[in-house]
């Protein structure tokens, strides 16, 4: 069915599709044609804005900015719909992706400095859907998922699965310690960015450093996506700890572009620290899908980390 819906919206001469990853209802293929390869993206019509996806792509790619190009249809859109699904073809990016914390200092500094272009460019553009309001820093929010915890560890697994138990209470001790700050969301700095920016979605050859998959594009708190491209790429970050001094730098590189407040500075650590409780896997962390298994990880670090330093770590960002 996708196939002949590819040949029925594009003017391509297909020579072989081929699934290369699924999960979470998400598929991508290889399209190979006589003399070109392409990606094809599929999912759920409800999980992304495939059309929204295209129209920011070309926009940033109008200034500069090294993405993919998603290709129109025949009918001039940047999507297809079929029944509860969605799709779309992408130019094939040649090179390579890196593994987490493996980015050597080149990358991390064009990935602030990108980040930051990217900033630039979409003031530009009209204003995206906000991705976390008013409600996602709410501290019944954290207390919701503290419920949702408790309820889990009552559970009858729970009570046979010291793993399983002990992956709980680790989780809802940060529940307490984000529930206790303070977050003034009228304060925070906003921008159209891509969504989820961080090493995964970079694919480099030679020099070149092209960001792909935009399907999340949104307008986020800077802070979210600056520090979590950081953490996920600095090697030094590999075992959960945060480096002050290399986190300044890329703030340094970023700014370069876009400027930070000083609240967001001070609040930076706090702000990513309830970011990624609230969005990480919940136990048992044996479920978690292989390819997602390694961030998982990081991130329960990174949470471990920041329960005792979020604060050390505020105080040296804004020196």
């Amino acid at each position: 069915m996708l196939l002949e819906s590819i040949r029925k919206n594009y003017s391509l001469k297909i020579e072989s599709l081929d699934l290369l990853d699924s999960h979470f209802g998400t598929e991508i293929y290889l399209l190979r044609t006589e003399n070109k390869k392409f990606i094809v993206k599929s999912l759920p019509s409800l999980h992304a804005n495939l059309e929204g996806e295209g129209k920011v792509t070309d926009f940033l790619r109008e200034r500069g900015i090294s993405v993919a190009r998603v290709l129109k249809t025949n009918g001039g859109s940047y999507s297809v719909r079929m029944d509860d699904t969605q799709f779309h073809v992408q130019d094939f990016i040649e090179g390579e992706t890196l593994a987490v914390n493996t980015a050597p200092a080149w990358f991390l500094t064009k990935s602030a400095q990108t980040l930051g272009r990217v900033h630039q460019a979409l003031m530009d553009y009209p204003p995206l859907e906000r991705a976390f309001d008013e409600r996602f820093f709410d501290k019944l929010n954290v207390l919701g998922k503290k419920a949702f915890l408790t309820e889990l560890l009552n559970s009858d697994e729970a009570k046979v699965n010291d793993t399983l138990r002990a992956e709980i209470l680790g989780q809802m001790k940060h529940a307490d310690k984000i529930a206790s700050f303070d977050i003034d969301f009228t304060k925070l700095t906003f921008a159209n960015s891509h969504g989820d920016f961080y090493i995964g979605q970079v694919i480099t050859n030679g020099d070149s450093f092209t960001v792909i998959d935009w399907s999340s594009v949104c307008n986020l708190p800077i802070c979210i996506e600056l520090m979590m491209s950081y953490a996920y790429a600095a090697p030094e970050c590999a075992d959960g700890t945060i480096n002050a001094a290399g986190l300044r730098e890329y703030i340094q590189q970023y700014s370069t572009y876009s400027p930070l407040s000083e609240y967001d500075l001070k609040i930076m650590p706090y702000l990513f620290y309830w970011h990624q409780f609230m969005t990480n896997y919940t136990p048992p962390f044996s479920e978690v899908p292989p390819s997602y298994k390694t961030i998982s990880k990081l991130i329960n670090n990174l949470m471990d980390w920041l329960y005792y330093n979020a604060g050390t770590l505020a105080s040296e960002l804004c020196i």
